[in-house]
């Protein structure tokens, strides 16, 4: 029972980096599009 759990958690922490490692890129790519229309503009 108890190593079920602890499974479980280790798996929800895994998914939960997988989360953050891609919001950092859509986040990245957000920033590098706004760099590039903000520059055109100019």
């Amino acid at each position: 029972m108890f190593t079920n759990i602890q499974q479980e958690e280790k798996k929800n922490e895994n998914q939960v980096r997988l989360n953050v490692t891609e919001a950092r890129r859509k986040l990245k790519g957000l920033i590098l599009v706004i760099d590039w229309c903000s520059s055109t503009r100019i």
